[in-house]
């Protein structure tokens, strides 16, 4: 189905803030041993992490997008694959990943340059400019930013509130939901919500819905296949 002006208006304008399970594990400083990493230049240092908003950086150079900074616990592991655990807090560019555990997997392309790509588990928060997505399990391309969050709940942006059995982020701005429920409304229960067996979501554009039930509160209001 194809959401009516006037509700895809109520969706994309309304605002709000984060569902409080997004907020419910904010970062917090790992444990003073704690290490950082980058991928080009492997070797460990001590410090302590940075802050948990998105446009912190780590201390230490600023941030180029052809690199990739880590903090953890403790880590280990060879240029092709990396492992942390502990208190993960990764940062590529604009994009910022922390969860507890975290495997990092670089291979070579054709062209000479790397693709790197992450596969983290267990309180995973993921960030990049006003997006902010939580969940359980996240395996991600760190140079395209396409990847998927299992078990999700949070915004793409301000206002635009969704939770889902998996999210997959296909664009900046595009988005396949599966099991999908979502809504404007920052209350714990939500003035209005739909809910859908699957959902493609074009911020600021529209949400095209499959077997999609309106809510008023609690109250079914119509269902649209």
């Amino acid at each position: 189905m194809r959401l009516r002006p006037a509700l895809l208006f109520l969706a994309l304008t309304l605002p709000g803030v984060a569902p409080a399970a997004a907020q419910a594990r904010p970062p917090a400083a790992p444990k003073d041993d704690s290490q950082e990493s980058k991928t080009d230049a492997p070797t460990a240092k001590r410090g302590k992490a940075a802050g948990g908003n998105p446009g912190d950086k780590p201390p230490g150079p600023d941030l180029d997008t052809s690199e990739v900074h880590v903090r953890a616990e403790s880590q280990g592991g060879d240029a092709a694959h990396y492992e942390f655990r502990g208190f993960v807090d990764l940062v590529a560019g604009e994009l910022r990943i922390q969860s507890d555990t975290m495997d990092l997997y670089t291979t070579d392309k054709p062209d000479g340059t790397k693709a790197r790509r992450v596969v983290a588990d267990g309180n995973v928060v993921f960030m990049k400019a006003e997006e902010r997505l939580s969940g359980a399990h996240l395996e991600m391309d760190l140079d395209t930013g396409k990847g998927t969050i299992d078990n999700a709940i949070g915004y793409m942006e301000p206002g635009v509130f969704v939770e889902g059995k998996k999210i997959e982020r296909l664009g900046e701005k595009l988005y396949h939901v599966d099991g999908a429920k979502f809504t404007s409304c920052a209350q714990p229960n939500p003035r209005w919500a739909i809910s859908a067996s699957s959902a493609t979501i074009e911020v600021d554009k529209k949400i095209v819905a499959r077997n999609a039930l309106f809510k008023i509160k609690a109250v079914p209001a119509f269902y649209a296949p």
